[in-house]
C-alpha cells in the first residue's frame, strides 16, 4: 500500500476538491477501510483553517492545540449531547452552544 499516495488522496477528499479520479476514488472506496485505514496517521500533525467552520467537527478534528477536543477534554466529551457537530453549530459568536446530558456544577 502505498501510504504516501494514500494521503494525498486523503487530502484532497477532506479537502473537498473534485475531479474525476477524486470523484471515482470518493464513489468506489470512501466506506471501504483501505483509505480509513490510514487516515488517522495521514492527518496526524495536521491542523485546519476555520474558515466558516462548517466543514470542521468541533470535537473530532484538530482544530486548536495539538490534539482533537475529544482527547484534551474526555470528560466533557462524554457528556456532550453534540459528538459529530462541527464548529460553526458549536460555537455563535463569543458563545459556546454545546449541551451535556447532565450539569457542569458550575
Amino acid at each position: 500500500m502505498n501510504i504516501c499516495l494514500l494521503s494525498k488522496w486523503i487530502f484532497k477528499l477532506e479537502r473537498g476538491e473534485s475531479n474525476v479520479c477524486l470523484n471515482l476514488l470518493r464513489n468506489k472506496y470512501l466506506g471501504v477501510k483501505g483509505l480509513h485505514a490510514i487516515k488517522d496517521s495521514c492527518i496526524r500533525g495536521l491542523k485546519y483553517e476555520i474558515h466558516n467552520g462548517k466543514k470542521v467537527r468541533f470535537w473530532l478534528d484538530v482544530w486548536f492545540e495539538e490534539c482533537p477536543l475529544k482527547i484534551r477534554f474526555p470528560n466533557l466529551f462524554k457528556i456532550c449531547n453534540q459528538k459529530d457537530c462541527s464548529v460553526a453549530e458549536c460555537i455563535e459568536g463569543e458563545y459556546l452552544m454545546l449541551t451535556f446530558n447532565r450539569s457542569l456544577g458550575w
